[in-house]
Order: structure tokens, then sequence, then C-alpha cells
């Protein structure tokens, strides 16, 4: 792992109990984040994307769970952290914005109430009018501009878009170290998804925040990240500089991906991944790509992690 990292997840398992068998949904995920770097965590649905950003901001806990590994945020093993220590990490220092704006918020509290408890909840010594105030200024930071109204809305009131700005504000409200984003703007048109993904990459930059960048759209990668980490079934299997993931990806998987991506020039049709995800009660050996893998082999039962450019590195028995 890089020494300069912010955020660090070490060879991260995830285990969950249930009637069918033990599902291992994370299968070893090692990933780092530099400070104020952008990076993407992409991979089909059900890839185990969602859990990895879960289990780094301490949201995913229950007596079926197994974990192994290690989450570091500046030093500090996340997943060692009782709720006490969590309450003075979460909101402050890393910090989440949800997928679904109106699920997000609390429904029952005003947009006030909820933006002035997350202000407090940083600094405890503000007062509720100096708290009011500066919620009501970063909202307008965000061109809000009838912020007074807004503050006293329920968010059920309040348009997708409006809601995924406070959802921006209030994770950034406190200035935190790591910003976890998962599938921001997915919710909504595409046109206020480009100015979501437009206003949380100039706040970001502002406050000098790290962002790990959860989706599957990998227009958006292209345009939001700086470097990539692609995800197939638990298991990270490529990780490369944006530009080089895109103009020379290694893994098939990567590649396929790729391929089915439609183009918006009309030359040739979206190419569909033949098969299905395999079963995370009885994953294939090694490479868990390899049954829908039209290079499978022998050797993929132990694939291992080559780099065939510095910076460039691939799971698979190609990859040099």
């Amino acid at each position: 792992m890089n020494p300069d990292s912010i955020l660090t997840v070490e060879d991260l398992h995830l285990r969950i109990r249930q009637f069918e068998g033990e599902a291992h949904i994370l299968n070893g995920v090692s990933l780092h984040l530099r400070a104020g770097e952008r990076v993407a965590l992409v991979g089909e649905s059900g890839c185990g994307k969602t859990s990895t950003a879960l289990m780094a901001m301490g949201l995913m806990n229950g007596g079926n769970m197994s974990v192994d590994g290690r989450v570091m945020l500046e030093g500090v093993n996340l997943l060692a952290l009782g709720e006490r220590g969590w309450r003075n990490i979460r909101g402050r220092r890393i910090s989440m914005v949800f997928q679904d704006p109106v699920a997000a918020l609390n429904p029952v509290f005003t947009v006030g109430d909820q933006l002035v408890t997350a202000i407090r909840r940083g600094d405890p010594g503000t007062s509720r009018a100096e708290a009011h105030e500066r919620a009501a200024e970063a909202l307008r930071h965000v061109h809000v501009v009838d912020s007074e109204r807004v503050l006293a809305s329920y968010p059920f009131q309040l348009s997708g878009g409006l809601n995924q700005r406070i959802l921006i504000t209030m994770a950034l409200v406190n200035r935190p170290r790591v910003v976890v984003a998962d599938e921001p703007g997915s919710a909504l048109d595409v046109t206020v998804q480009e100015q979501t993904l437009r206003l949380m990459k100039a706040l970001t930059d502002e406050v000098g925040a790290a962002v790990l960048l959860i989706t599957h759209n990998l227009g958006v990668v292209r345009k939001f990240a700086q470097r990539v980490y692609v995800m197939y079934s638990g298991t990270i299997v490529e990780e490369a500089e944006t530009a080089q993931l895109f103009e020379a990806p290694r893994h098939p998987y990567t590649k396929a991906l790729l391929a089915a991506v439609p183009r918006l020039t009309g030359e040739g049709l979206p190419q569909p991944i033949p098969g299905e995800v395999p079963d995370y009660t009885n994953p294939p050996v090694g490479c868990r790509f390899q049954p829908r893998c039209p290079h499978a082999r022998a050797a993929c039962s132990n694939p291992p992690f080559a780099e065939p450019v510095p910076g460039h590195r691939v799971r698979c028995v190609l990859g040099s």
C-alpha cells in the first residue's frame, strides 16, 4: 500500500451467514486513496461496491457477519472502533453521500434541523443560531438562492436534485478528510446528475477531501476520477490511472465492461457479457470471472497480481 495514503483498505473479507450457506461477499479487497485524490470503484450491480463503502463507514454490522482485514484512516483501524469511536470520526473525518437523497434524509425533520445537527456534531461548541447561519451559508455556497425556505422545508417538499445538494452539503460541511460517494445522482435525470458531480468535484477540491466514488457508470468515471479500481464479484481485478485504464485495459472483465457501453457515434452495438455472476455461497476458486471468460485456463485458479506498467495492476494470468 502507498505510504501517502489517507484511507487504506487492506485484504478485506466479508462473509455473511444465510439460509443457503455462507456467502463470501468481499474477497480480499485492497485499495487506497491519497489526500485530495478522486478514486472510482467500478463494477456491475451486485459486485460488492456498496458493501465496501458501508464497511468503510461502519454502517454494516450484524451477528451473521464475519469480517477480516483492515480499513485504516490516518492510522486508525476503523473496523476496531465501537460506536463511541465512530461518533468522533463519522461525519467529521469521513462522511458519505448516499445514492437516493430522499431516502437518505429523515422525512420527519426539516432540512435545517438535519444540517444544524450535522454542524453541531462536528463542532459541539457551536450554538444553534450559529449552526443555522452556517447551514444557510453552506446552502448558498452550493447555489441554493432561497436558503431560508429550504432550511424550513421537509425533504419530501423539495426536488431530488435539491435534496442531493443538501446531502453533499451535509457531507462536506465539517470539512472531512474522505468522502465516500455511492452512485451520487444515479436517482436523478442525466442533466441534474452532471450538475451534481460537477458540484461535488468543485467542493471536494475546495476542502481538500479525497473521494471514493462508487459507480457502474463508466462515463462518469472518465470525467470524475483520477484512478480506477475495477471490481468483479467481490474482488479487485484491475487498478490503473483513469486514462490508462480506458486506453489499454488488461483484464478480460474490464475489456468486456467497456465493450458493453453504448457508443454515441453509433459505431457497433454494445456487447453483453455472456453468463452470470457466480453464486457467492459457492464461488469459483481463484479468478471469479473464469466461468464467463473466453481466455480461462488452469492457471486461473491462482492468478497473480501483475504490474505491466507502473501504477497499472491487474489480477490475471494475461496481465503481463
